[in-house]
């Protein structure tokens, strides 16, 4: 997904027959971020490692701090 302020790529799995998700993704920040969206949202500059899971009708979210990009999601 990629939109003028932000960049994001991920993988997992997304059963639409038992209507689940279990899916990771980095979100990052793009150069256009502050004209867009403000100063304060240019600072971030690093992939933001979300994991989602559960229902696809309710999913929960949670920063995963168990990828390689711990450090930077701290």
């Amino acid at each position: 997904m990629t939109s003028p302020s932000m960049r994001v790529t991920g993988r997992g799995d997304i059963d639409v027959v038992q209507g689940t998700l279990d899916y990771t993704m980095k979100a990052v920040v793009t150069a256009a971020a502050p004209t867009l969206a403000g100063k304060r949202l240019a600072r971030l500059g690093v992939p933001v490692p979300l994991h989602v899971t559960g229902l696809l009708s309710s999913p929960k979210y949670a920063v995963s701090l168990s990828g390689g990009d711990s450090g930077a999601a701290k």
